[in-house]
């Protein structure tokens, strides 16, 4: 296996994010589950780096079961991150049984790659050799990948914005929860699902497809950098609160004495 600087630059990033999701994964300090969530998030973002990985540098085909479990990560992006955003915007403290149902189109996925898990290493690296040497690139799964990640930011930019409207109206009970932060957050996969479904869709015109994994493995890692900058410029984003900020205080008026009451006042020192 020879590494080039396309592979340097994944090797760079998968790094950094198995770094950034084991330090948000062991945090014990701030909210938690929160951090818990974008930690899992981190390693589903390092696991698409790590498919893209194997597929510049041909080692797919020394762990295929791997590589095809891998690919389906893309899936875990969207539900991750709308879980993320709503546990930080929200009165939320824990993830409820139904949050689970989000993770149906990923294992769906998976079950649809059950076959191939299934089959002899040799059978299956002959399935997925004779795959990558079809006419014509297939990019019907791709783009479903990309439309749910798309609706599930969609929603969580819904959410962000609701949150916002609500700051500005009575206290957040994470406050100290910088909102820029979140905008980039959500900026930054609005971006790159823009551009790539850009590039699927124009497939047909101008075979863009085969540049696709390497425009969002530069994403990747993009995100991942911003969110380990974020953590050590903004490390309020990562502690929020434990529990509910104190109320405001109670603004003291001052209550003057009628005017009839002064007049009695005054007759009565006559």
């Amino acid at each position: 296996m020879t590494l080039d600087f396309d592979s340097g630059l994944l090797l760079i990033g998968m790094a950094q994010g198995a770094f950034l999701s084991a330090s948000l994964l062991l945090r014990k300090q701030g909210p938690k589950l929160a951090n818990r969530v974008l930690g899992t998030l981190m390693l589903a973002l390092t696991m698409g780096l790590v498919t893209h990985f194997m597929t510049v540098t041909q080692s797919w085909s020394q762990w295929p079961r791997l590589y095809i479990v891998l690919s389906t990560s893309i899936m875990l992006f969207g539900p991750l991150l709308f879980a993320y955003i709503k546990l930080l915007t929200r009165r939320q403290q824990k993830l409820l049984y139904k949050d689970a149902l989000h993770l149906l189109p990923w294992a769906a996925l998976l079950a649809l790659f059950t076959p191939l898990l299934l089959m002899p290493q040799a059978q299956l690296l002959e399935n997925l050799s004779t795959s990558a040497r079809q006419a014509g690139p297939n990019f019907g799964l791709p783009f479903i990948k990309l439309l749910h990640l798309t609706l599930y930011t969609l929603a969580s930019a819904i959410v962000l914005y609701q949150h916002q409207a609500r700051v500005n109206q009575e206290y957040s009970y994470h406050d100290k929860v910088s909102l820029s932060w979140l905008r980039l957050l959500v900026a930054g996969f609005l971006l790159m699902e823009a551009s790539s479904l850009v590039l699927v869709v124009m497939e047909p015109y101008f075979q863009l497809l085969d540049k696709l994994d390497s425009w969002l493995s530069l994403v990747l890692i993009v995100l991942i950098f911003l969110t380990g900058y974020q953590g050590l410029n903004q490390p309020q984003v990562f502690l929020g609160l434990d529990k509910p900020p104190t109320p405001l205080p109670v603004r003291k008026t001052l209550h003057f004495p009628s005017h009839s009451r002064l007049n009695s006042r005054s007759d009565w020192r006559r």
